[in-house]
C-alpha cells in the first residue's frame, strides 16, 4: 500500500477479483431465481386460462370419457399431463432461444473485443425454470379442470 502510494503502482490481487466475481455471481443467480417467483405466478393465471378455455373447448370429449367410466382423478391426471407437456416445451423453447442469443451476443461482444469464447451453463436458475413451470402447469391444470371433471356425465355432455 505505501509503495503504491509513494509510485503510483497500483496492483489487483488476484484472490480478490475472483472473491469479487463470485459474490457478483451470486447475487445475479439470486436476482434470478426472484424473478422466476414473479414469473411464476403469472404463468399460474396464464396456463389456468389457457387450460380452462382448452378444458371447455373439449367437453364433449371428457362427458363421454366420463360416460364410459373414466374416474375424476384419471380425468384430472391426463389433463395435467397435456398441461405439464404443453408449458415445458414453451419453457424449453423460450430457454433454448434465449441461450442461444446471448451466447450470439457474447460471441460476438468477444469477437469483437478478441477475447477467447468460454461457453457455461447456469445450473442454478434453469432447472429451477424448469420445475416452477411444471409446478405452475400444475396447479393450473388441476384448478381448471376440477369444475368439470366433478360433474355426471350426462350434465356435461347438456353443456
Amino acid at each position: 500500500n505505501r509503495f503504491s502510494l509513494r509510485y503510483s503502482i497500483f496492483t489487483q490481487i488476484v484472490e480478490v477479483r475472483l472473491e469479487q466475481a463470485r459474490a457478483s455471481r451470486a447475487q445475479a443467480q439470486a436476482f434470478l431465481l426472484v424473478l422466476t417467483v414473479i414469473s411464476f405466478t403469472t404463468a399460474v393465471f396464464g396456463v389456468f386460462a389457457v387450460i380452462y378455455v382448452t378444458i371447455y373447448a373439449r367437453r364433449l370429449e371428457i362427458g363421454m370419457m366420463k360416460a364410459i367410466g373414466t374416474r375424476t382423478r384419471e380425468l384430472t391426471g391426463m389433463l395435467i399431463v397435456e398441461s405439464i407437456a404443453m408449458t415445458l416445451s414453451a419453457a424449453l423453447a423460450g430457454i433454448t432461444a434465449g441461450a442461444t442469443m446471448g451466447y450470439l451476443f457474447a460471441y460476438l461482444d468477444n469477437l469483437t473485443a478478441q477475447r477467447p469464447m468460454q461457453f457455461a451453463l447456469d445450473t442454478t436458475v434453469m432447472p429451477f425454470v424448469v420445475i416452477m413451470v411444471v409446478l405452475a402447469s400444475i396447479l393450473g391444470a388441476s384448478f381448471s379442470a376440477r369444475r368439470i371433471v366433478k360433474r355426471r356425465a350426462v350434465e356435461i355432455l347438456r353443456m
